[in-house]
C-alpha cells in the first residue's frame, strides 16, 4: 500500500539515505540544505511516498515566503528523489494535489539529464512538459551546462588530463608565497563574502546579502561526510596574510559541486584559482565521490565560447579536463492554465525585480547584513 506523506525532522536521516541513493542524487536534495534554504526566501516542504513502510520517492517543495497574491508556485530542484521510478507520477500526482489546494498553479523543476539522455517515462507519465519560460534568477537557477570530471582515477591520471599550460600555473601557485587554508570561523566567512562582493562588482551580478552566506556555513561548513550527510568545504588563498581568493565546494552522495568562489585582482598572477579549484578536485576525489561538478560552464553551449564576460570562465574550468555536459531544459507541471499564462507574461518584468526582493526577504526573516554575529 503506498502512502504519500510529509517528511518529518526526525525522519532526516530516512530521507538524506534515500536521497544520496538516487540516480538524481544532488546535493539540493539533501536534508540540511532544504533546512537552510527555509531561512531565507523559501518555505520548504518534502514529501515522501512510502511503500510498505520504506520511503521510496520524494520531492522537495520550495514556495516562496513571501505572497503578493492567493496563488504561489512551487520549486522542485533538480527532480524528484527516487529507488523505484515507477512511483513517481503517482507521487507528484498526490502531490499537486494538496499543492492546488493551497493556491499553487505550477511546479517547475529542472532535471540533472544530459541532452543527448532521453527523458525518463515517468517524465510524460506526470503531466510535465518542457518550461515556456527559463526560471527567473532566484539564488536556485541551475546552468544550463556544466563540467564534470571523473575522480576515481589516480592523481596522476588526474593531473595528466589537465591542460597544460593550468599544469603549469598550479606548479606557480605552489611555488609562490600562496597559501591555502580552510575556512574555520565566522571572520573567515566575512572575509570570504567580500572576496564574492569584489567578483561581483567586478563583473556586474548580484550576489545574495551577507547573512545568506554566514548561515550557509553555520548549516553546513561543519558538515561531516559520513553517508547520506552533505560536506561542504570553504577554502581560502593568502598571500602572506592577506586573503587573495576563496572557493567553496559541497559533497553529497556520489557527487561534489563547486558552489562559491570570488577573488581580488591582487596576486592573481600566482593563479590563486587554479591552485583552489585542484585542491578542492583532490578533496573530492579523497572524499570517495565518483566525480566534481565544476558548477556550470559559464555559457550555454560550446559555440558561444568566445563570450566577452563568459567566455574566460569556460576556458578555465575546461582546462581541468572535465567532459562538458549540456542539460534538458526545464519542465513545468501547469495546476491552473490561466495563472500560468499571466506568470509567462509577467516574467520579463520579474526577472528583473526578483533577486533584490530575495535579497530583501533573506534579511528580513531573522537574520541581518551582519548574518547575526
Amino acid at each position: 500500500m503506498d502512502r504519500i506523506q510529509l517528511i518529518s525532522p526526525g525522519q532526516q536521516e530516512v530521507w538524506d539515505r534515500m536521497a544520496a541513493a538516487s540516480p538524481t542524487m544532488h546535493y539540493s536534495h539533501c536534508f540540511d540544505w532544504g533546512e537552510f534554504q527555509s531561512q531565507g526566501f523559501w518555505s520548504v516542504r518534502r514529501f515522501g511516498l512510502f511503500r510498505h513502510g520504506e520511503l521510496v520517492a520524494g520531492v522537495t517543495c520550495l514556495q516562496p515566503s513571501l505572497k503578493f497574491s492567493p496563488w504561489t508556485f512551487c520549486l522542485v530542484p533538480h527532480g524528484p528523489s527516487y529507488l523505484d521510478a515507477a512511483v513517481i507520477p503517482d507521487l507528484l500526482s498526490g502531490v499537486t494535489e494538496v499543492l492546488k489546494d493551497q493556491g499553487v498553479f505550477f511546479l517547475k523543476m529542472d532535471l540533472d539529464l544530459p541532452l543527448e539522455t532521453a527523458l525518463p517515462a515517468w517524465v510524460q507519465a506526470s503531466g510535465l512538459r518542457p518550461a515556456e519560460r527559463e526560471t527567473i534568477s532566484l539564488g536556485l537557477a541551475r546552468a544550463r551546462a556544466t563540467f564534470r570530471l571523473d575522480v576515481t582515477e589516480p592523481e596522476e591520471c588526474l593531473r595528466m588530463k589537465l591542460h597544460h599550460k593550468t599544469r603549469q600555473y598550479i606548479y606557480r601557485y605552489r611555488q609562490s608565497n600562496i597559501k591555502i587554508r580552510p575556512v574555520l570561523s565566522q571572520d573567515d566567512v566575512k572575509v570570504f563574502v567580500e572576496l564574492i562582493q569584489e567578483t561581483a562588482a567586478r563583473h556586474g551580478f548580484t550576489t545574495h546579502n551577507t547573512a545568506y552566506y554566514h548561515r550557509l556555513w553555520e548549516t553546513l561548513g561543519g558538515s561531516d561526510c559520513r553517508a547520506g550527510k552533505p560536506a561542504m568545504v570553504w577554502l581560502l588563498a593568502e598571500d602572506r596574510g592577506q586573503a587573495i581568493a576563496g572557493r567553496a565546494a559541497i559533497r553529497f552522495g556520489e557527487g561534489a559541486w563547486d558552489l562559491l568562489a570570488g577573488s581580488r585582482l591582487i596576486g592573481k598572477e600566482f593563479r590563486p584559482n587554479h591552485g583552489l579549484l585542484w585542491s578542492l578536485i583532490l578533496w573530492a576525489r579523497q572524499s570517495g565521490v565518483r566525480w566534481y561538478d565544476f558548477g556550470g560552464a559559464g555559457v550555454d553551449n560550446e559555440s558561444e565560447t568566445d563570450h566577452p564576460q563568459y567566455g574566460g570562465v569556460y576556458r578555465f574550468k575546461k582546462s581541468f579536463g572535465g567532459q562538458f555536459v549540456h542539460f534538458h531544459p526545464e519542465m513545468d507541471l501547469v495546476m491552473r492554465v490561466y495563472c500560468y499564462r499571466l506568470w509567462n507574461l509577467a516574467v520579463p518584468t520579474l526577472r528583473r525585480a526578483l533577486p533584490w526582493i530575495v535579497r530583501w526577504a533573506e534579511t528580513g526573516r531573522g537574520t541581518n547584513p551582519e548574518g547575526n554575529r
